[in-house]
């Protein structure tokens, strides 16, 4: 079941719910997962098996929002700790050939960016279905600008800003 968050915050902004491509979305990278050896791997796009999409954020909720809802994801996932933010343009997304759309009845400023077809394991049975997902996350992980939070404990964003111009 879903949780419905109340679009009553103080610092909301007025969030339309169709996404423009020019619109900045961001991922929450997480490490190891997501960011190994001083590098973004390419599964920071990959869903897990048996999914098609992953969860994204919307930047027009604001840097600090971003930075809020990451530090949150990082700390919910289990031996992983949250390293920073990705950005990529909605329209790029698009152009990989995924889709990404507003899911606010998981929470506002919630996207699910879902590439049309299911994460395989890597099987040598399902060796083709592994390697177009990889392709796919490594079109996006091109598309994608990572910036590394230089302060994961504060409270407030104090990278450069977030949203693409």
């Amino acid at each position: 079941m879903r949780r419905v968050i109340s679009r009553h915050l103080s610092d909301a902004v007025d969030l339309p719910i169709p996404i423009e491509d020019a619109e900045t979305i961001v991922r929450a990278v997480v490490a190891p997962a997501h960011y190994k050896n001083g590098k973004l791997a390419t599964a920071v796009f990959r869903p897990p098996a048996g999914k098609s999409s992953i969860s994204v954020m919307r930047q027009r909720m604001g840097d600090n929002y971003c930075k809020k809802k990451g530090g949150e994801i990082g700390s919910a996932s289990p031996g992983q700790q949250y390293v920073g933010l990705l950005t990529i343009r909605a329209g790029a997304i698009r152009n990989a050939g995924s889709s990404v759309s507003d899911s606010r009845d998981e929470w506002l400023g919630h996207a699910d960016l879902d590439h049309g077809f299911v994460s395989v394991p890597n099987d040598p049975l399902r060796a083709d279905e592994f390697a177009r997902m990889t392709e796919r996350c490594q079109a996006l992980k091109k598309s994608s600008t990572f910036y590394a939070d230089p302060d994961t404990a504060g409270v407030a964003w104090s990278g450069p800003p977030l949203r693409l111009e």
